[in-house]
């Protein structure tokens, strides 16, 4: 989780600006990054599905 950070100046305008550049650049990513992530959740799922069946297709064990 991100920390907040308080200062007790302002920024420098060159200070804002590559703050801001930072974030832009972070904000452009999150599509990217919350896609991918949907991707891995949904494959985890679909692997966990795929082992269920199986098991529930493997034929009974004998009971003694």
């Amino acid at each position: 989780m991100a920390t907040q950070i308080t200062r007790n100046r302002k920024l420098t305008p060159e200070e804002a600006a590559k703050y801001r550049k930072i974030r832009e650049e972070i904000e452009s990513e999150k599509p990217e990054i919350i896609a991918k992530a949907q991707r891995v959740r949904s494959e985890a799922r679909r692997r966990q599905l795929t082992a269920i069946m199986q098991e529930l297709k493997a034929p009974a064990k004998p009971t003694d």
